[in-house]
């Protein structure tokens, strides 16, 4: 009997897949909103918009050291990787969950991948990978934090908490990416790290905060690198009441024309509308129908239901869709919804595989 192939592979596949075609569709030149302005700040260790953005700053620079074409698409590189790479964590958080369910390793590996690769191609995912942007690499340092989130829950009680410490490293240069992405990642962790603190104690809290505040240091490298003057210094952070400006992001809390901000009570019934949006009826239907399918649905139902429940998922959570906007900005927030638009589709997949 053949031997089946290494785990790894299907990680492998995952991230390589999508990376040829992020790389195959890069654009040659900076094209609209904040492109321009990462490629700037590549080309001479700059500093962005508020907050700033050292790591993506730091992280984008090193495409001045690849020798193929303009620098805009170089920059554009260095995206693709990290979205091929926050499609690879995705593939193993997959597996994690799937093994848990006790699933065979080949047959885990497969759904995971076959999961992936739908919801990495999605033209909300794709938009984030080929355009120079922070988005690809936040996006890879939030799979990191809940692939390591999946593995804990899939194999608690754990025997150390190597796991943990991961992923706070992670969620502290997640906070100097793009800070309020990262903050949204705690309502989902919160659970985890409660589990963890009961079985173990304060002490991988303690040491979890430790490394997130570590991570946060490389802000310091704001002030530092604006008193060079370099190319491109927005905010000028070469204060303390510049450096809080910038890093707190002042520039977007405050009125920037008539009616923006909305009031507060305006903006908070605004959350809430689209929190009841998500949670409308049809998708706990389709949570439903996917579940069920996993346990009862013969092989043909399971692929049926996997296809046309996650098409329409994709479809509702593209770009230009009223879920989901036409700004390049608004549809990096479709990222998530489309890997969960990919979880969805799993169990059809499970059900489909027997």
């Amino acid at each position: 009997m053949r031997a089946p192939l290494p785990r790894w592979v299907a990680t492998f596949a995952a991230g390589t897949v999508p990376l040829a075609v992020f790389v195959g569709t890069s654009s040659g030149v900076a094209h609209w909103l904040d492109t321009g302005e990462f490629v700037a700040v590549a080309s001479d260790l700059g500093i962005s918009h508020p907050p700033g953005h050292p790591l993506a700053g730091l992280t984008l620079s090193f495409a001045r050291i690849l020798p193929l074409g303009p620098l805009a698409f170089r920059v554009a590189l260095v995206c693709a990787l990290a979205a091929a790479t926050a499609a690879a964590l995705m593939q193993r958080a997959g597996r994690h969950v799937l093994d848990a369910l006790g699933l065979r390793e080949t047959t885990s590996d497969v759904l995971a991948l076959g999961a992936t690769l739908f919801t990495v191609l999605t033209y909300s995912w794709w938009f984030q990978g080929v355009r120079p942007e922070v988005y690809a690499l936040e996006a890879a340092l939030s799979a990191l934090i809940l692939e390591r989130a999946v593995y804990i829950e899939s194999r608690f009680p754990l025997r150390d908490t190597h796991a943990v410490r991961v992923a706070a490293v992670a969620f502290g240069l997640a906070l100097t990416t793009h800070h309020f992405l990262a903050l949204l990642l705690l309502p989902a962790l919160a659970p985890t790290m409660a589990r963890v603190v009961l079985a173990r104690g304060a002490r991988p809290l303690a040491q979890a905060a430790a490394l997130v505040a570590a991570g946060l240091m490389l802000y310091l490298y704001l002030p530092i690198r604006a008193a060079r003057d370099p190319l491109l210094t927005l905010g000028d952070p070469t204060s303390p009441g510049r450096f809080y400006w910038v890093v707190s992001a002042a520039a977007f809390q405050g009125n920037q024309g008539d009616g923006v901000p909305l009031p507060l009570g305006e903006r908070f019934a605004d959350v809430i509308m689209q929190l009841l949006l998500d949670l409308h009826p049809r998708g706990s239907v389709r949570r439903y129908w996917g579940s069920t399918c996993s346990r009862v649905s013969p092989r043909r139902v399971g692929w049926a239901c996997c296809w046309g429940w996650s098409r329409w998922c994709s479809w509702r959570d593209a770009p230009g869709s009223a879920s989901c906007g036409t700004t390049p900005t608004r549809s990096a927030t479709c990222c998530p919804r489309s890997w969960r638009s990919g979880c969805w589709a799993r169990p059809g997949w499970e059900s489909s595989s027997g």
